[in-house]
């Protein structure tokens, strides 16, 4: 569709995402999940990655989260495996879009549903700890330490080269 010009369903392309991660095609997910990414299918990430927060719209698969939080992981691998990790936090917030207003609250409760399954799909599996509500009414989330040390240590080689942006 890019190299012929031709405009980019989104929700075609979320769609094919999901369909490849839930087939295991992980790899290929990952790419095509970066190139959505860029051509603003989901919200940018950039500003919040480093101030360790990572907002993921309620909306999106669980298969769209955990590529999320994948490259969260990486983006934070310096400060997450540093000495003093013990004291930072990393916060995952399931946000409630603006754009997208939530009427009905089993849309947000499924949207919960699928964030903790993002973390079990994980390989090894990531745990997230309920943290609080704020302000905007929405869920926010610690990310166990532990379990994103040892997501990194098992897959910073590959993810380091492929998600890496």
């Amino acid at each position: 569709m890019l190299s012929k010009n031709i405009a980019v369903d989104f929700f075609l392309l979320r769609g094919l995402i999901t369909g490849l991660g839930r087939s295991c095609l992980w790899s290929k997910a990952r790419t095509y999940y970066k190139t959505a990414l860029s051509l603003g299918c989901y919200p940018p990430l950039e500003g919040n990655l480093r101030h360790k927060i990572l907002p993921i719209p309620f909306y999106v698969s669980e298969v769209e989260m955990l590529l999320a939080i994948e490259l969260f992981l990486v983006s934070n691998a310096s400060d997450i495996q540093s000495p003093g990790a013990t004291t930072q936090s990393f916060q995952i917030v399931l946000k409630r879009c603006e754009d997208q207003a939530v009427k009905n609250s089993s849309d947000y409760q499924a949207g919960r549903e699928r964030l903790i399954l993002a973390a079990r799909l994980s390989d090894p599996k990531l745990f997230l700890r309920h943290m609080t509500v704020n302000v905007n009414m929405e869920e926010v989330y610690s990310l166990e330490l532990t379990s994103a040390l040892k997501w990194l240590k098992e897959n910073m080689k590959w993810a380091g080269k492929e998600l890496h942006c």
